[in-house]
């Protein structure tokens, strides 16, 4: 069955580059979308994603730079017994950038993925233990040593919670506005208006989806594929404008991918969001991913992913909702019940 599985993907990628390679003669084109093209796109997809989840497992070493320039949200807190929130910290009025650089271990496998950050030395190597996160199919895992202390969470959705430049599941790296690539395609063909397409020089296919324009809203997205990557994303731009408003969201993908072996993976990473609004000030988000090495090969053992192997200092706070059980690392006998909410 298995075999008959392979054939199949086989054929379907040869069809995907035949189709290519008429594509590639083909004029350049502006038109409204039609099925064969609609079709075409989501075949071009499913030979992604296929490709995607064949990156089955992988550990490796990266540098992160992560830089934000947010408006701090105001802090409250409150009083589960009277139900009074008490406000901490003001929403703030002026930008604050910041900027972060580390290192960071990372592993997965299948659905589970672990990510250890570490700070950089001045000669590049790791330095000091700053945090981890496992997500697996039904736990979060999350450890920050600045906070001193440590969760454990139940989840039935761990694709939800990872983040680009926290997390290197294959799938958190191709998302687009924190959803999946192919499911966000799904929602820029169902409001799109027309569609261009054309191979450029270096071979790579590029398709830009005009969306609905009217007096409210106008929206416009360019894809650059790789058909010798499984026609992954090498670059993105979406620009939404709400023109009364003068409120704008902007966003700009771009990646580089290496074949290892018998995989892809990316080797430089850069995703950026700008976001302003009327009566606000423009934010920015931007991470930007260096991969120093990567292998696909090495058995990864599930026991990566259990958190007790993790090397959390002894006495760190525990607080894990899943047993509903709170106490120090290394004094697990000592456990104490915890009440869940609901």
């Amino acid at each position: 069955m298995i075999a008959q599985m392979g054939k199949k993907c086989h054929i379907l990628l040869i069809l995907v580059g035949i189709i290519g390679m008429v594509w590639r003669n083909v004029p350049y084109s502006f038109a409204k979308p039609s099925n064969n093209t609609e079709d075409l796109l989501r075949t071009i997809c499913n030979t992604f994603e296929k490709s995607l989840k064949r990156t089955y497992q992988g550990r490796g070493l990266s540098r992160v730079l992560i830089f934000s320039e947010v408006v701090p949200s105001q802090e409250i807190t409150k009083d589960y017994d009277t139900g009074e929130t008490t406000l901490i910290k003001p929403r703030g009025t002026k930008i604050e950038t910041t900027e972060q650089k580390f290192l960071v271990d990372f592993a997965f496998k299948g659905e589970a993925s672990l990510s250890e950050f570490y700070e950089i030395k001045e000669n590049g190597d790791k330095g000091k233990f700053l945090s981890a996160n496992i997500n697996t199919s039904d736990m979060r895992f999350l450890y920050d040593a600045k906070r001193s202390n440590a969760a454990r969470l139940p989840t039935t959705q761990p694709i939800k919670y990872r983040s680009m430049g926290y997390d290197f599941h294959p799938e958190t790296l191709t998302r687009i506005y924190q959803m999946p690539f192919v499911r966000q395609m799904d929602i820029f063909l169902k409001y799109t208006r027309a569609i261009e397409t054309h191979y450029n020089v270096d071979g790579l296919l590029e398709v830009k989806l005009e969306g609905d324009k009217n007096d409210n809203l106008y929206h416009s997205r360019t894809l650059v594929l790789d058909p010798q990557a499984d026609f992954r994303p090498v670059k993105f731009k979406s620009v939404s404008e709400i023109n009364r408003s003068g409120s704008m969201v902007e966003v700009h993908y771009q990646a580089n991918w290496e074949r290892y072996t018998s995989t892809w993976y990316i080797t430089n990473l850069t995703y950026e969001e700008s976001r302003k609004f009327k009566g606000e000030l423009p934010t920015k988000y931007r991470v930007e991913i260096e991969v120093l090495n990567f292998d696909p090969d090495t058995e990864v053992k599930d026991s990566v992913f259990d958190f007790k192997n993790l090397d959390i200092p002894k006495g760190t706070p525990m607080y894990d909702r899943i047993e509903g059980v709170e106490y120090k690392w290394g004094e697990e006998e000592k456990a104490e019940k915890i009440e869940i909410a609901k």
